[in-house]
């Protein structure tokens, strides 16, 4: 058996591409949560039996239960691990579609020349005459592309280009003298300082001298991607704005200096604004037509055959490519960078499954970032953290039409800084965000494509409602940012205490040290079932009066206490995370202040009802039952007390409704178990096991979805953002 479970974990190994992230098997089972959960319980468990069946010199079937299910976990976990295939770095060979996170060496094997529209740029830029250029084309049309082009083929000319962050004139003034390399010039430091105090007086010949003497030879001054010039440009002070305009104009006439603006045909308002009505030329930079640009066909397939692409398939790509007329110069590399890092059949798969053309690359892309992320986190769930952040930063990119600030971000996705730490580096590391702006510790999507997607697609786990609030959130100022942001899980038995970003301690000491004696009277429940049984006689007595045969004997009870118990500390478990995550945060926000008191006795006293009925095994619902019952009260409480018809509070009210309702159905589950599971003779001992343990499946799966929606975190935050957005201002 181990050796062809060596073959097989041999076998997994080798079927994991070059470009993929190794990752242990072991390491795997021995992360992902679901085992660290089950098998420490599967063992507390199987040691209690061992001890219990040696003293009556009895077969421990608990423990070998417990170590069938615990190879079973391991066989199921070595089925998840699967090989994922990874995206590339910059190792690809051919394509890649972010250049502008790469240096200019680098970007010169990935360039598609257009020697057509090349050509026709040099003529116009060469005929230039005291007038800016602003080449424009829709986002993806290739206009960095062909400046790239541009720079490489006229080396010898003097190109500065300009990081088009910020329209203030010091700013603009401080990156030309960086360029240029007179950042220490006493003389440009002594203009800039004359133009900022002199105000109005002598303004154009002070510009005018300081332009003449940045530009002493002939220049191309290139500003890439003008679309961010304009909102900076607009929330400028009126003197500051009549400095740039009076620069950009002298930038226009200057004898040795050509201005090149590059944007967006969607954002051309905003620089015309800047520039004025007249005084500039346009040029057009539409997706590339291979049979309109002279040689490019050839070069396109040429391109495509280096990554070994059957001629089916370089139809079916052209095809998608082509869908709108012409080919998108963004897509068409990120097209192949995906056939160079996860191959054709993964594209359909991902991205075909809900689209066609463009768009098909662009969620086969994004489904791939989650993918890889669920996978290097061993959890497929936390693909749900990664689409949070890029959903935060995509709308507020668009939005805003700026870049985030860090920091904000935990503010917006609701997610434990430890948590926005790792997806922001993962795709620091895939390059999704542009290097630039990274610098200054702000999140910008490295294209305009990428943003338009994520605001678009279907989502794979944020909810609508989820959605519409990071928007809500997003559309706020800054002066109205949310007070709190979440804190990072809290273990069941660990966490005594932690201090959130305000400094305030959150001790859970009391109720996590209930719940350590109640694992520990579990313990001794389980080991010790006799003393238990005598513990328990007054309430055992009680109940064998109004139910005869509803109690049973030490030994057949514990077998059923033990899927019975697991279910119980599942349910406890989903209470307390909620408890010391969901009602701490809205604690915080005095929205429930005396509320908080009972919420944290939910579930000790779930653990105790659990201890009571522990030889009543048609009971086990009632401690499940009940506590649930008492959080349904407290939803609908926060909700009626909020007197608000936001989404929060609606989604508050009918999750509470549903959270009772859904106890009193489990209740009958208890009525059920009365007629049913008896113990008048031992003949059914095995049907009465198997039936509470089947029913005991059922709730842990009910609690599983439970536990998704509102004790996970990625259920907390749908909560807490949502709350975010819609809390009522005291």
């Amino acid at each position: 058996m181990a050796g062809v479970l060596a073959v097989k974990f041999n076998e997994f190994n080798a079927d994991v591409r070059e470009n993929s992230t190794t990752n242990n098997f072991w390491d795997f089972c021995y992360h992902h949560r679901y085992v660290q959960l089950l098998l420490p319980i599967l063992g507390l468990f199987g040691a209690a039996d061992f001890y219990s069946a040696y003293q009556d010199q009895k077969w421990p079937w608990v423990l070998i239960g417990s170590c069938i299910i615990t190879l079973l976990v391991v066989i199921l976990a070595w089925k998840k691990v699967s090989p994922v295939e990874l995206l590339s770095h910059i190792s690809c060979r051919h394509f890649y579609p972010f250049l502008s996170n790469i240096t200019h060496e680098e970007r010169e094997k990935f360039l598609l020349n257009r020697i057509g529209l090349l050509n026709d740029l040099e003529n116009k830029i060469i005929s230039l005459q005291k007038t800016h250029l602003i080449i424009i084309g829709e986002s993806g049309a290739g206009k960095s592309t062909l400046k790239e082009n541009f720079k490489a083929r006229n080396r010898e000319k003097k190109i500065i280009e300009l990081e088009s962050n910020s329209a203030g004139f010091v700013e603009v003034i401080d990156a030309i003298l960086a360029k240029v390399g007179k950042s220490d010039n006493v003389q440009a430091q002594s203009l800039v300082t004359e133009i900022i105090s002199n105000g109005e007086a002598n303004l154009k010949s002070a510009i005018d001298r300081l332009v003449g003497l940045l530009f002493e030879e002939p220049t191309i001054l290139i500003f890439d991607q003008s679309e961010r010039l304009s909102p900076s440009f607009q929330s400028l002070s009126k003197k500051d704005r009549k400095r740039t305009t009076e620069l950009l104009e002298k930038l226009k006439e200057s004898e040795f200096c050509k201005t090149i603006f590059t944007i967006r045909s969607d954002r051309i308002d905003g620089l015309i604004s800047m520039l004025g009505e007249r005084g500039f030329e346009i040029f057009f930079v539409e997706g590339f037509d291979a049979e309109d640009d002279l040689g490019l066909a050839e070069r396109i397939k040429i391109k495509l055959n280096k990554l070994q692409v059957n001629d089916t398939d370089t139809t079916w790509i052209l095809d998608n490519l082509t869908e709108k007329g012409t080919i998108n110069a963004f897509i068409f590399q990120l097209a192949g960078y995906l056939i160079e890092s996860i191959g054709i059949k993964k594209i359909k798969a991902i991205g075909g499954r809900l689209y066609s053309g463009e768009k098909m690359f662009l969620e086969a892309y994004i489904g791939s970032l989650l993918d890889e992320f669920g996978y290097v986190q061993h959890d497929h769930l936390k693909s749900a953290d990664l689409e949070n952040i890029l959903f935060c930063v995509a709308s507020f990119n668009k939005r805003k039409n700026s870049a985030l600030n860090i920091k904000d971000l935990t503010h917006i996705s609701h997610l434990p800084e430890s948590k926005c730490e790792r997806c922001i580096q993962f795709l620091r590391d895939k390059k999704v965000f542009d290097e630039r702006d990274i610098e200054d510790h702000r999140l910008r999507l490295v294209h305009d494509l990428l943003m338009d997607h994520l605001m678009a697609r279907e989502p794979r786990f944020l909810p609508p409602e989820q959605r519409i609030a990071i928007e809500q959130i997003v559309d706020r100022s800054s002066s109205e940012k949310p007070a709190f942001t979440s804190l990072d899980y809290v273990s069941p038995f660990l966490n005594f205490a932690r201090r959130d970003e305000n400094g305030s301690i959150d001790i859970g000491l009391p109720e996590t040290l209930l719940l350590w004696f109640f694992a520990i009277v579990y313990f001794w429940r389980i080991a010790f079932p006799e003393q238990a049984f005598n513990l328990l006689l007054p309430i055992n007595d009680y109940f064998s009066g109004v139910y005869p045969g509803i109690v049973f004997p030490p030994e057949t009870a514990t077998y059923m206490f033990i899927p019975t118990a697991f279910t119980q500390y599942i349910w406890v478990s989903i209470i307390y995370g909620l408890n010391r995550e969901f009602f701490y945060y809205l604690r915080k926000t005095n929205e429930i202040k005396y509320l908080y008191f009972f919420s944290k006795l939910i579930g000790p006293f779930g653990a105790l009802l659990g201890f009571l009925f522990s030889f009543i095994p048609s009971f086990f619902v009632i401690p499940i039952a009940l506590p649930g019952a008492i959080l349904g009260s407290i939803y609908i409480f926060i909700s009626v007390k909020s007197k608000s018809n936001t989404a929060i509070y609606k989604y508050l009210s009918l999750t509470g409704i549903a959270t009772i309702g859904n106890m009193i159905i489990s209740l009958a589950v208890v009525y059920f178990l009365i007629q049913t599971v008896s113990h008048p003779s031992n003949d059914h001992v095995r049907q009465h096991v198997l039936t509470v343990t089947f029913i005991s499946g059922l709730f842990c799966y009910f609690a599983y979805q439970m536990r998704l929606k509102q004790g996970s975190i990625l259920g907390r935050t749908v909560l807490t953002t949502m709350y975010a957005a819609g809390r009522v201002k005291s």
